[in-house]
């Protein structure tokens, strides 16, 4: 299926017009349409939540995720959406809450414009407030990464640690250091957690 989709032309290509990291359409050759009507299972959470993230991981869901999520803001938001809530949902710690983590990792490094937009989806650090350190943060969605980090930072402080590695991994792309540095009297509550 992942060789299928990444075969075809998608809304977002065609958006930027610039192919993705995994796209493998040809030049050379028409180009192919991603019939949406046929992938649109895909875009549900009983397929890609319960069926699909709950499955062993490898690496054509993540080339895939990247191939829908290239320069397509809604594909972004379900799929960046789906893996913070199913991140949200587990409360141990698994191989599978790590490549969870790594799907998002990968999702954030592209490089298509899209970059602050797909950070505020999963941190919403423009809607964070918090009257002071202490205070629980509001007016957040309870399925994003920084609140999820928030909230089990005195309970399981291995789990926020993970969660805040994965996402300083995303800071390698310099718009998204960018995003976070705008915000950053907004994270001080990070230091607590690594002490």
């Amino acid at each position: 299926m992942s060789l299928l989709i990444r075969s075809c032309t998608t809304k977002g290509i065609q958006k930027i017009n610039l192919q993705g990291p995994t796209s493998l359409v040809h030049k050379s050759q028409p180009p192919l349409e991603l019939p949406y009507d046929e992938v649109k299972f895909l875009n549900n959470r009983l397929c890609f939540t319960v069926e699909l993230l709950n499955k062993q991981y490898n690496n054509s869901i993540t080339e895939t995720l990247l191939h829908l999520c290239w320069g397509d803001i809604d594909n972004s938001k379900f799929f960046l959406g789906e893996l913070t809530f199913s991140l949200g949902m587990r409360t141990g710690w698994s191989q599978n809450q790590k490549d969870i983590l790594k799907n998002i990792r990968a999702i954030l490094l592209m490089s298509d414009g899209l970059e602050h937009e797909r950070m505020e989806m999963v941190c919403e650090l423009d809607k964070w407030t918090q009257t002071d350190r202490n205070s629980q943060p509001e007016n957040v969605e309870k399925n994003n990464l920084l609140y999820l980090a928030y909230k089990n930072m005195n309970e399981r402080a291995w789990y926020s640690l993970a969660i805040l590695y994965y996402l300083s991994e995303s800071c390698e792309n310099p718009r998204i250091l960018d995003y976070l540095d705008r915000y950053k009297e907004k994270l001080v509550w990070i230091k607590d957690v690594y002490e």
